[in-house]
């Protein structure tokens, strides 16, 4: 992946008022370098996916302490 694409991963906060923030790169490219292209023709090169796998438990984990934390109030 190159540094520009690395570089625009950030966070995107549509909507504050939601519990939800979007995680992405923002290059053009980005997408034809995570799944591929061209019909097959570019090799897929996963980044975000690997990424979000290997945060999946402890992101998981971090919730759950809050939500337990919150809890005890």
């Amino acid at each position: 992946v190159s540094g520009k694409t690395k570089g625009s991963i950030m966070p995107d906060f549509d909507d504050l008022n939601k519990l939800e923030v979007r995680v992405g790169p923002s290059t053009e490219y980005a997408p034809a370098i995570e799944f591929g292209s061209h019909g097959g023709r570019r090799k897929a090169k996963p980044f975000m996916t690997p990424a979000l796998e290997k945060q999946r438990k402890p992101f998981l984990a971090a919730i759950a302490q809050v939500i337990e934390e919150g809890s005890r109030g």
